[in-house]
C-alpha cells in the first residue's frame, strides 16, 4: 500500500482517507493520510451516541467519520449540538490543513520523523490541538 500511495505523492491528490485498514501511516511522501475513527451505519445510532464516542477519542486525534447516506441532516445536527467542546467537525480540506499544522507544531519532518525536543515542548504546553 505504501508503494501504491507513494506514487500519488506530489500530484494534485493531497489527502487519502482509508476505511479499509488501520495500518496506513500518517504521512506518505506529501500525502496526509487519515483513518476512519467511527463508522456511522444508520439512523438507529443517534447523534448523541456518536457525539459521545467521538468525544472519547484521545485529544489531538485527527480522523474522519464515515457516514452512510441514509443518515439525515437532523441526525447530523443532533451530533453537532452534542459534541464535547474539544471536538470539531471540519471539512476534508480543513482536516488536511490541521494535519500539516500539527506536523509543523510537533517538529515532524517530511518523512514523518519527530524532533523530540519540539514534541516535548508542545506536549508540555497548556493548550492542545483540537
Amino acid at each position: 500500500m505504501h508503494a501504491y500511495l507513494g506514487r500519488l505523492s506530489n500530484t494534485s491528490i493531497q489527502t487519502v482517507f482509508s476505511p479499509i485498514t488501520p495500518y496506513v501511516p500518517a504521512k506518505i511522501g506529501s500525502l496526509e493520510t487519515f483513518r476512519e475513527v467511527y463508522r456511522w451505519l444508520g439512523p438507529q445510532d443517534p447523534g448523541v451516541s456518536v457525539a459521545q464516542k467521538l468525544g472519547e477519542l484521545p485529544r489531538g486525534s485527527l480522523g474522519y467519520l464515515y457516514k452512510l447516506p441514509d443518515i439525515s441532516m437532523a441526525l447530523v445536527e443532533e451530533l453537532a449540538r452534542n459534541l464535547p467542546s474539544h471536538v470539531q467537525l471540519v471539512g476534508y480540506r480543513e482536516l488536511a490543513e490541521l494535519a500539516k499544522s500539527r506536523r509543523a507544531l510537533l517538529g515532524e519532518s517530511a518523512d514523518g520523523g519527530t524532533d523530540a525536543a519540539a514534541r516535548t515542548l508542545v506536549e508540555g504546553a497548556p493548550v492542545g490541538i483540537r
